[in-house]
């Protein structure tokens, strides 16, 4: 990738995390062929460091992190939703245990 489209992926995530995003669905939304670990480093860890986006944890692998577009703020009730939604087992979460 060449600079102008690393800035042009980089806005795009931007936009889509002006709600709550796992890493998961920033991988889907981008269609990123990377591993996990490749777009944290490579892709979030610049925004983050650059302060265009933020975590909810300040873990970085905690299991129910989540991203957002650094403008937004993130609230109690925001946070709940997350836990309350990694509390529920789905089918993709038993075959993981």
């Amino acid at each position: 990738m060449d600079k102008n489209e690393i800035r042009e992926l980089q806005d795009k995530i931007i936009e889509f995390c002006k709600e709550l995003r796992s890493i998961e669905e920033i991988k889907e939304y981008t269609k990123l062929e990377n591993s996990i670990d490749t777009i944290r480093g490579y892709t979030l860890k610049p925004l983050i460091t650059s302060g265009r986006l933020k975590y909810t944890h300040e873990y970085k692998c905690h299991y129910n992190q989540r991203y957002i577009d650094a403008r937004v703020e993130v609230t109690q009730e925001m946070l709940d939703n997350i836990k309350k939604k990694a509390d529920i087992l789905t089918p993709e979460r038993i075959g993981k245990i």
